[in-house]
Order: structure tokens, then sequence, then C-alpha cells
């Protein structure tokens, strides 16, 4: 049952809110009920490791959680996207929010969780772990943003790499990562 739920959720066309034109470059609030979980990846190469970064804001913009994160570096850039999509799922759940607006630069991965078929790329059992655990929220979109409009996750994730990990912030985040999220919220 709670597999035909996921897929009829998936087969329906995302609304895009009135107010975030299409292509956008920036950040732009959810609904007054929503929360938006915007999610990156980073590669650290030479240490053999990836970042995860997310943060969680509300309506007004502002932080309601923040993590970073890392991990053994996997074998594509997709994986990396796919695992902090998987880990900003698991962190909304979490704090405990219901109806959720999820927002990720790789359009690959975008892409592939909303075609609503089966994904048999390297990355494929992720979204799928991703699919299940979306059945917990009320409501969950999924959108895909370019990456000027994803800063604040960028710089989580690479904030990574020097971090103990996994860090996470319920209100205090570092000060150049609130420099960002004041950015959001004035442009």
């Amino acid at each position: 049952m709670r597999e035909r739920l996921l897929e009829y959720r998936l087969a329906q066309e995302p609304p895009i809110p009135k107010f975030r034109p299409v292509g956008a470059t920036r950040w732009y609030p959810p609904q007054i009920s929503q929360h938006k979980v915007n999610y990156d990846g980073a590669l650290f190469k030479e240490i053999w490791q990836a970042g995860v970064g997310v943060v969680v804001k509300d309506a007004d913009g502002r932080v309601c959680g923040a993590l970073s994160d890392r991990m053994v570096l996997p074998e594509t850039v997709e994986e990396v996207e796919a695992i902090a999509f998987r880990e900003a799922v698991r962190f909304a759940l979490q704090l405990g929010f219901a109806d959720v607006v999820f927002e990720g630069d790789s359009e690959s991965i975008t892409n592939a969780i909303n075609s609503g078929t089966s994904c048999y790329s390297s990355f494929g059992h992720i979204l799928d772990d991703v699919k299940a655990l979306a059945l917990n929220f009320v409501s969950a979109t999924i959108i895909h943003v370019k990456r000027q409009g994803n800063a604040v996750a960028d710089k989580l994730a690479k904030a990574a790499k020097t971090l103990p990990c996994p860090h996470v912030w319920s209100n205090d985040i570092p000060s150049e990562v609130q420099q960002l999220v004041i950015h959001d919220s004035i442009h």
C-alpha cells in the first residue's frame, strides 16, 4: 500500500510556488506551512572522503536545523548527492517536520526521484531509501535549484572536511554560514 501511495505521489507534477520563478538562481522561502530542506554534497578527493550539508529553514528564512557530515568517498558524484538527499530526509524526519520541500542542485538526482520509475544506476538503491523514508511525511516535494540557490547547504557540505562529524546545529550556526543565510533572506 505504501509503495502505491509513493508511486502516486511521485507521478504527480510537483507544484512550483507562484513566488519561485522557473530557472531561479537564488533561495526562495517555502509556503507558510512548510519547511524547506536544502542539501548538497562535496568531494574531498585528496583525503578520499566526501561531505554532506543540510539546512532546514522555515517560511521566514530562519534556520530550524543544520547538519554537516563526512563519509568515505563514494564512486560517483551522483552517489554523493543521493546520500546527501537521504541524509536530508532523515534529518527532516528527526526534526519532526510533516510538510517539506527538498531542494538540491543535482538535476540528475531530482529527475531520477521525480520520474516515478525505478532507477537502476549505482545510486538507485539510495533513492529507493529516500522514497521509502519520504512516505513518513504528510507532504514531500522535491525540486531542483541551481547551485547559487543552494549556497548554505554547499558551505555546510564543505565545512564537513574540517569539523568533527556529524555536526548538528539547532540555532547557532557558524558565522560564515549565517552570512549566507542572511544573504538568502534579503535577495
